[in-house]
Formats: C-alpha cells, sequence, structure tokens
C-alpha cells in the first residue's frame, strides 16, 4: 500500500479538521477490490449509471461502460490503477 499518513490540516470557521487520505493500492487485486467497492456503493446510492460512473472515476464512456458491465479484467494495469486512485478520493 501506498504510504498515505501524511495528513492536510484545513482551518475552516469554528474548528479545525484534519482530513486523511485512504490508501491506494498498489497491486491489482486490491485495486480492483476497491473499485468493486465504490461501483457497489454507488449501486446502493442509485448512482450506477454511465454518467455517474464517468464522472465519478473521471473516463470516457466507453471504459465507464466496461466498468458497468463489470469488465474490470479487460483493462489495462495503469487504468486500474487510475480508477483506484479515483476511488479513494471518496469523491472529493
Amino acid at each position: 500500500m501506498v504510504d498515505t499518513a501524511v495528513q492536510q490540516v484545513f482551518t475552516g470557521g469554528e474548528e479545525d479538521r484534519v482530513v486523511t487520505p485512504r490508501q491506494v493500492p498498489c497491486d491489482r487485486p486490491q485495486a480492483l477490490l476497491l473499485i468493486r467497492e465504490l461501483l457497489a456503493q454507488m449501486a446502493a446510492n442509485n448512482q450506477l449509471t454511465l454518467s455517474h460512473i464517468s464522472q465519478r472515476f473521471g473516463v470516457d464512456m466507453s471504459t465507464a461502460l466496461n466498468l458497468l458491465r463489470g469488465q474490470l479484467q479487460s483493462l489495462d494495469n495503469e487504468t486500474v490503477l487510475n480508477l483506484a486512485i479515483q476511488a479513494s478520493n471518496d469523491g472529493r
């Protein structure tokens, strides 16, 4: 796993809040698991559409269609890692 122990502190209003980024997996199986978890979360929130997937992961419609169909194995390693990074961003 990539070390993401560095914390960023933001001052906002009455109190300080610390935001710790999620850890991004370095290997393909962990990255695929993270992507699947986010897709399941999106499905639970009725957001599993091409438009939502494209926007959330920052991908084109073709890649979004592969994600929607669950065809993750057809994606190259670089794409999988980039998708995992997007998935780990928690929508920020």
